[in-house]
């Protein structure tokens, strides 16, 4: 096997391998990356955001958009063709490739063959998106899951009836990531090019067409087909090395390959890659893995108990860690209130509860004032954090509807 074949099986088994292995890391007790359908939470590097945390995900979804521009932009369609999930699963099964010229017990053992690899790695995408626990529970504990299984099977179904009857015609054509590829390449885009000071060298053994995953002439100029999966300069280099020559194919930026990483397109689309990357860091390491909020409990009008006013109250508390968190409640710059009947409350990991309490101030402090606007402190004590909320406190009404 030629060169570039020879490092594209070692990249392929380096993604295979992560790719299988991703679903079962965690740190500090989350997902390394995932993104859990039961809670919609994504898990990335540990860190895990809800989906209702919309600036962090943004960054996240720009960060990839503009990474994949600038790879576009430089470096064309290497991304298809040593690293796109689609052309590492055609490689996996390209013994498909000669299905037709096969006897019908041949056939039959490969439909077998590619149809259990197909369902291999349906799981390994459901693990993406169910956590390993549930997803394995699911399928073969006392709690069955028919969903999960319907899904496995539909998805195995479809990428079988992709690697068989599909296979590279989807990069060929109706690949999105193709169709943007076209628009986006310039003369310094890197890409498979002849050589033209080699083109008279060429004997027409169409050895570069034969093994074209795409089926494609590549010595006719660039074709938006072109995956960059470098077999035809492989090709060409076993034949033209018998002549003592080197391949007629190359990659190349440009036909007259010259490097330009600074033109505006490169640069732009790098420094936004950047600039989201970095909003992302920051952003994601800031978020809170606890979410309180303080609402007004409407169910309880606003009255006198004794000597005191009362108001009630719901702190919601929304914990995203895997640890309990125990939160206390407080007013800041005031002296003379009770909360009742509990200031403390604790909230198991990745759940939310409500909590209703109830706030007793002194009625001397509220007379002559419809509306007191109260500073709460909330104390995460677990994890030694705080923030402040503002409430409003209401006066009570009489028994005519009158505030007392």
């Amino acid at each position: 096997m030629s060169n570039f074949q020879s490092y594209r099986r070692v990249v392929r088994i380096f993604l295979i391998v992560t790719a299988i292995v991703l679903p079962f890391i965690k740190i500090n007790g989350n997902h390394l990356l995932i993104f859990d359908i039961y809670t919609f939470e994504f898990h990335i590097f540990g860190l895990v955001l809800q989906i209702n945390q919309f600036l962090p995900l943004l960054a996240l979804a720009l960060f990839i958009t503009f990474l994949f521009l600038y790879i576009t932009v430089t470096f064309g369609r290497i991304w298809c063709g040593w690293l796109c999930p689609q052309s590492v699963s055609m490689e996996v099964t390209s013994f498909m490739d000669k299905f037709s010229k096969n006897a019908i017990s041949i056939k039959v053992l490969k439909l077998i063959l590619v149809y259990f690899i197909s369902l291999l790695i349906a799981a390994n995408i459901l693990l993406y998106f169910i956590p390993y626990e549930i997803f394995f529970k699911s399928l073969t504990g006392e709690h069955f899951s028919r969903g999960i299984f319907i899904s496995l099977m539909v998805l195995g179904t479809l990428l079988f009836l992709n690697f068989w009857l599909v296979r590279y015609r989807f990069c060929a054509t109706v690949c999105p990531y193709s169709m943007l590829q076209s628009m986006l390449f310039d003369k310094h885009t890197l890409a498979v090019w002849m050589i033209p000071e080699t083109r008279d060298e060429c004997i027409k053994c169409m050895a570069c067409v034969k093994v074209c995953s795409t089926g494609i002439d590549i010595r006719q100029g660039q074709n938006s087909a072109c995956i960059n999966c470098a077999k035809c300069i492989d090709a060409c280099a076993d034949v033209m090395a018998k002549k003592g020559k080197k391949s007629l194919f190359a990659y190349r930026f440009g036909e007259n390959n010259i490097k330009n990483f600074t033109r505006f397109s490169s640069i732009v689309s790098m420094f936004l890659a950047i600039v989201s990357f970095v909003v992302f860091i920051l952003v994601a390491f800031n978020t809170k893995n606890v979410q309180v909020e303080v609402i007004p409990y409407k169910k309880f009008l606003p009255r006198y108990v004794g000597d005191f006013a009362a108001n009630g109250f719901i702190l919601v508390v929304e914990n995203s860690d895997n640890v309990n968190k125990k939160i206390k409640i407080e007013l800041r710059d005031m002296t003379e209130y009770e909360i009742t009947p509990d200031s403390m409350f604790e909230v198991g990991a990745d759940s939310k509860k409500d909590f209703t309490f109830f706030i007793k101030i002194k009625k001397n402090i509220v007379e002559g004032k419809p509306i007191l606007n109260l500073k709460m402190r909330i104390l995460n004590i677990t994890d030694n954090k705080e923030e402040i909320k503002d409430l409003s406190f209401r006066r009570p009404f009489d028994s005519k509807g009158k505030k007392q």
